[in-house]
């Protein structure tokens, strides 16, 4: 098991600026397209108002600039680092290769544990939170089994069907929960 934690300062950047109002996951890439960097925001923030981003307009760089002022990278980077919290965004060897293909992929992943199961051959078992003793009982035993082939089961952290995969794949091998 890998528990190393990332937290490029780059992630890190791009993580808190994806904190900023208005501004979604593919306006943020067009935005990340245009500049070196994140870091590279922070440094010289006024930047913003001279970016040709479409659909970043007047008043979401006023937003971004005074973000860009008031945040302070090292707290963020100290907090999560204190909280055993990495942070893997696009730049990153680790960013899960697949999510990088879809439409939309979100601007940084948060995590605790091991990151390179985020690449691993995974199979997801959800299900109802009111379910049968039974249905818990093959959830479990099919987490089980696909853990002891290697195969990573992810769920959602719920109660009933997801929990009982999570403890299955804990018996056997690793498990992924997405939130």
């Amino acid at each position: 098991m890998n528990n190393s934690l990332l937290l490029s300062s780059e992630s890190v950047a791009r993580a808190l600026i994806s904190q900023s109002e208005g501004l979604g996951p593919r306006l943020l890439n067009r935005l990340f397209e245009e500049v070196d960097s994140a870091l590279a925001l922070f440094e010289t923030p006024r930047e913003v108002y001279s970016l040709e981003v479409d659909g970043l307009g007047e008043k979401r760089s006023k937003q971004l600039f005074k973000n860009l002022k008031n945040w302070n990278l090292q707290a963020a980077e100290d907090k999560l680092r204190a909280k055993n919290i990495g942070v893997l965004s696009a730049v990153d060897e680790l960013y899960p290769s697949l999510l990088a293909e879809t439409y939309s992929p979100p601007i940084a992943l948060f995590y605790r544990g091991d990151p390179t199961l985020l690449n691993a051959v995974t199979v997801a078992i959800v299900g109802t939170r009111s379910c049968t003793k039974n249905g818990r009982k093959i959830a479990a035993e099919l987490a089980r089994g696909l853990a002891k082939l290697g195969i990573n089961v992810a769920s959602g952290m719920a109660g009933g069907i997801d929990a009982a995969a999570h403890s299955g794949a804990l018996e056997a091998g690793n498990t992924t929960a997405v939130l």
